[in-house]
């Protein structure tokens, strides 16, 4: 539901709207839906032929020309999965686990994934997070996250504050995203904030139970989330190591994404169930190429790789993401005993330790991070 003012505002006075928490979508809007898609998929893909159509006249080609290319063609992607992912989230009933998730950390972890990104385009994020966990699907609250950051990153004029505070009663975790817009100083509201990136939010926070409100104001836009359930592991005391085995018994890697790169079936079956109690979420691909691809489309949190795979384009590939970010977590499967090379970003194990090592490596790898 949307509620705004009940007139245009007068000249110089700001706009104000608030939408609240989303409803699925009725019958009559599924034809909104796909017009919005059509017009987002379409427009940047309309800019890019002219553009083609310009450099085939002149006969020169630039690098400002080809990226303006690489974003129009980025723009018409990104609306199209946009499309996709809202049909998976509206097909039907969604089988969800309640898990126990350390949301600060999750947060964290996803900001240092993209931080290339929001570099790239000059973005500031400043944060205030508390400690808190919620009980929520590892898998929907990535994509709600991812979704916020996505939404924010298209929409603003220059930073991004994030606020996440528990509120004592009726006991919620309050997630708060706020960011000038851009184009602040035109009375209407920018038209990229009503994009498919925000109805995949919307729909996201459905599925997951999250309670959302959104007021933009004076060129700058509020949104907040909150998380009825939650479970205070920093305030409800207790030792260090009495909450440090607390979060370990919550999963708190649950929701963060791992890339196995092997071949071989039986060790990544080894791998699979060495780290499947952690509640992260998996993805294999067989060669290193398969895996630059699966990079280019967004980051893991780690890649455990077998040692078989090492080959000029792992080291490429090595380079870049250490390049992006410096500790990102690399784990070596190998047969024998091995020097430890985490010096140069990489941890080897043993195979025959598979099971007990790889759970305390990505422990340590992605707790230390943050």
């Amino acid at each position: 539901m949307i509620t705004s003012d009940p007139a245009p505002p007068a000249f110089g006075q700001s706009h104000t709207a608030t939408f609240e928490s989303p409803v699925g979508f009725a019958q009559d809007e599924w034809g909104d839906l796909v017009q919005q898609l059509v017009a987002e998929v379409t427009r940047p893909l309309s800019s890019a032929m002219a553009l083609i159509g310009k450099l085939a006249a002149s006969g020169q080609v630039n690098r400002q020309a080809i990226q303006a290319l690489r974003e129009n063609v980025a723009q018409a992607r990104d609306a199209g999965l946009a499309g996709q992912r809202l049909a998976r989230l509206t097909a039907g009933p969604q089988q969800l686990s309640g898990e126990c998730l350390h949301l600060t950390q999750l947060l964290r972890s996803l900001l240092n994934q993209r931080s290339h990104e929001l570099s790239a385009r000059g973005i500031k994020v400043q944060q205030a997070l508390m400690p808190v966990d919620v009980i929520a699907d590892g898998a929907l609250l990535l994509a709600l996250l991812n979704a916020m950051l996505d939404w924010a990153i298209a929409n603003t004029e220059a930073s991004i504050d994030l606020k996440l505070e528990l509120l004592p009663w009726p006991g919620k975790a309050m997630l708060v995203c706020r960011f000038t817009q851009r184009g602040q100083g035109s009375i209407e509201l920018p038209s990229a904030l009503n994009s498919l990136n925000w109805r995949l939010l919307e729909q996201t926070a459905l599925a997951i139970g999250v309670s959302l409100r959104r007021v933009d104001a004076a060129g700058v836009s509020n949104l907040t989330l909150e998380f009825i359930q939650y479970i205070g592991s920093a305030a409800a005391g207790g030792s260090g190591e009495q909450r440090h085995g607390a979060l370990n018994r919550a999963k708190p890697l649950a929701g963060s994404s791992i890339l196995i790169i092997s071949q071989d079936i039986g060790l990544v079956s080894q791998i699979q169930a060495a780290i499947q109690p952690m509640g992260m979420i998996i993805d294999i691909v067989p060669c290193m190429a398969e895996a630059k691809k699966f990079c280019l489309e967004g980051l893991p949190h780690a890649i455990v790789f077998d040692s078989r795979q090492r080959s000029q384009a792992f080291e490429q590939l090595h380079a870049e993401l250490l390049l992006d970010v410096p500790q990102f977590c690399f784990i070596e499967l190998i047969d024998k005993a091995a020097k430890d090379r985490s010096n140069t970003g990489i941890t080897s194990i043993e195979r025959k330790h598979l099971g007990s090592d790889l759970p305390k490596q990505l422990m340590r790898a992605l707790t230390q991070r943050h």
